[in-house]
């Protein structure tokens, strides 16, 4: 198992002080410390958009990235946007269904009944 994280707010963490800076320790940024990364698991919750998504997918594999809306943090518009997003981003008919469905049954395997997927 891996750890699941949204790309907007993994690369935002907030310091002791309240403040949004990010203060990334070189050590992340080495081949080791990418390797590690890369075995997170990734929601696209308002994380789809044309810049976001092409980026997500030159890092992460497809096979760690889920659906995520942020529903019901985010207003409905924000996460039917995002969606709309994702269904024109042209993925290959095997990534869209992982992203869409099929990373989570995996990952979640008790979740994955009849009909489901």
């Amino acid at each position: 198992m891996g750890w699941a994280v949204s790309p907007s707010r993994a690369t935002r963490p907030r310091q002791k002080d309240g403040s949004g800076a990010a203060r990334i320790s070189p050590a992340w940024m080495s081949a080791r410390g990418l390797e590690i990364l890369r075995r997170f698991y990734f929601d696209l919750a308002l994380s789809s958009s044309p810049t976001a998504l092409p980026a997500l997918l030159a890092f992460a594999d497809p096979s760690r990235i889920t659906y995520g809306s942020d529903f019901p943090n985010a207003p409905a518009p924000a996460y039917q946007s995002m969606t709309r997003m994702l269904d024109a981003y042209p993925l290959t008919d095997d990534q869209r269904h992982a992203i869409d469905s099929g990373n989570a049954q995996h990952l979640f395997p008790r979740l994955a009944g009849p009909g489901i997927g």
